[in-house]
């Protein structure tokens, strides 16, 4: 995506009216580089506070008014990522279609992302980043603070160099397991869904489809919806979980049966399907759909050890009385 396309694709991205292959062109933008992946972090958080939920008419000067507000009272651009990319597939795209309204206002927004995109690039943070792809092995990360993070499959762990400023924080999507080092600054992990918060602990961060589960194993931990909002705090063996802007209850778990993958066993208890399905395309690097979104919700639980995909997804229809076929591009989950 080169200069002169990727403000109208953006644009289009956020107003939820871009293609299968669009959304390609600009998940290899933001992976090509570091900036480019905290400035669409921290535009789509601008985009999702200000966006109505309902298409009115839009008013572009009014947008903008409110877009600058929001950037001031957060800290302007280069203070508070967040990540809100829609997934791929029929049942992975969650989009709002509101037209040309949509448009305007994600025009609106760009504005603000080209103030940071061609910042000089000496004003701009250097980061680090660990990403492993789909089907990838589970990677360890070293951060300057002693903390360690196991990635997994799928996932990309971001901090700034040396985790400088007043507090550590990372930015991570994926499933991982935290090892914090205890300090006096607190620690941040943040996804496109949540904040969570810790001193020094152990837990695991489940982040994807615009969802954010956390497992704690050790110490204590405070999650929140990300901006603001109440905080959950969780202990050992408890997890809770942000999906659409609300927190869930606290439940009691068996924590280190959730973390069986960094065994390579894959365990399930009472997880909706979308949820396990996302998992598996993650490990193998193979794209799952559902034909019929609702089936997301159904509970998956199970365990995998050594399985080929094709097992376990035959294991799990078993189960639900579905069924799954190959598509082109990966296998397709129906009634």
């Amino acid at each position: 995506m080169n200069d002169s396309t990727h403000e109208e694709l953006l644009a289009r991205h956020f107003a939820g009216e871009t293609d299968d292959r669009e959304e390609r062109i600009i998940e290899a933008w933001r992976a090509a580089n570091p900036d480019r992946e905290r400035a669409y972090r921290e535009l789509a958080e601008a985009w999702k506070r200000t966006a109505p939920e309902a298409p009115p008419a839009f008013d572009v000067n009014a947008g903008w008014g409110r877009l600058v507000k929001r950037l001031a009272q957060e800290g302007a651009l280069a203070s508070t990522p967040s990540d809100s990319k829609p997934e791929a597939g029929r049942a992975r795209f969650a989009r709002r279609r509101f037209g040309a309204w949509a448009m305007s206002a994600a025009a609106v927004a760009i504005a603000a992302l080209g103030l940071w995109l061609w910042r000089p690039a000496q004003e701009r943070p250097e980061w680090q980043v660990v990403a492993v792809p789909a089907g990838g092995q589970v990677a360890r990360a070293s951060l300057p603070d002693g903390t360690t993070v196991r990635v997994n499959a799928g996932s990309e762990l971001r901090w700034r160099k040396g985790l400088a400023g007043e507090t550590r924080e990372v930015l991570f999507r994926g499933q991982g397991y935290f090892e914090v080092a205890p300090g006096e600054r607190l620690f941040f992990a943040r996804t496109d869904a949540a904040r969570i918060r810790v001193v020094g602990t152990r837990f695991e961060i489940w982040a994807r489809h615009q969802k954010t589960r956390v497992t704690v194993l050790e110490g204590t931990v405070a999650l929140r919806a990300a901006g603001r909002g109440p905080e959950l705090t969780l202990t050992a063996d408890q997890a809770a979980a942000v999906e659409n802007g609300s927190l869930s209850e606290v439940r009691a778990i068996d924590s280190a049966a959730a973390l069986g993958w960094l065994e390579g066993r894959l365990t399930y208890y009472s997880q909706k399907l979308v949820d396990v399905l996302a998992d598996l395309s993650g490990v193998y690097g193979v794209d799952i759909e559902l034909a019929d979104p609702a089936l997301g919700d159904l509970p998956v639980t199970a365990v995998f050890r050594d399985a080929d995909l094709e097992t376990a997804l035959g294991e799990i229809c078993l189960a639900l009385n579905l069924r799954y076929v190959r598509v082109s591009d990966g296998f397709r989950v129906s009634r």
